[in-house]
């Protein structure tokens, strides 16, 4: 039995893979260019990509507002566009996931501004941004995790004795 994915070189030899060699170390013993399996992972592979490529195509990404879902209300600071990814990252900057989540600051209507933990959060969202914006290079310097890691009272410097 021949390996038919050989380079030219080793094509040109006589060389056979014996007929007893162990399946495990070189796949079946009727595809001995099936090492390990890679010929099924390759063949997955390509599988998922075209499912993939498919689902983009017929299921192309509508906006939330176009697919019947309401557009956020009573967004002061953050934007439609932005605002589900900054949301994400403040229960686990604060130290919340466990204490509600986005119950913490948020009523169920999330458009009511009714918690104090809600307008405080929406103050320190601006002053974030205020911070980053000093930098003048429009990257993340500063976030809800620099001063709070973690903690719902962000950590502050103590005043030394003199």
């Amino acid at each position: 039995m021949r390996c038919s994915s050989r380079s030219n070189a080793e094509s040109n030899s006589d060389e056979e893979i014996p007929a007893n060699t162990d399946s495990k170390q070189f796949g079946s013993q009727n595809n001995c260019c099936n090492i390990f399996g890679v010929r099924k992972l390759w063949n997955l592979f390509l599988t998922l990509a075209a499912m993939a490529i498919l689902a983009a195509v017929v299921f192309p990404q509508i906006p939330a507002s176009a697919q019947g879902q309401n557009a956020p209300k009573n967004l002061k600071v953050l934007t439609p566009e932005n605002y589900m990814a900054l949301m994400q990252t403040f229960p686990v900057a604060l130290g919340v996931e466990s204490q509600g989540g986005c119950n913490f600051c948020h009523e169920a209507d999330r458009s009511l501004d009714t918690k104090p933990t809600k307008v405080k959060a929406r103050e320190m969202i601006e002053m974030v941004a205020e911070i980053n914006a000093k930098f003048g290079d429009g990257k993340v310097h500063v976030t809800c995790w620099t001063c709070h890691q973690g903690s719902t009272k962000p950590e502050t410097a103590r005043i030394p004795r003199l």
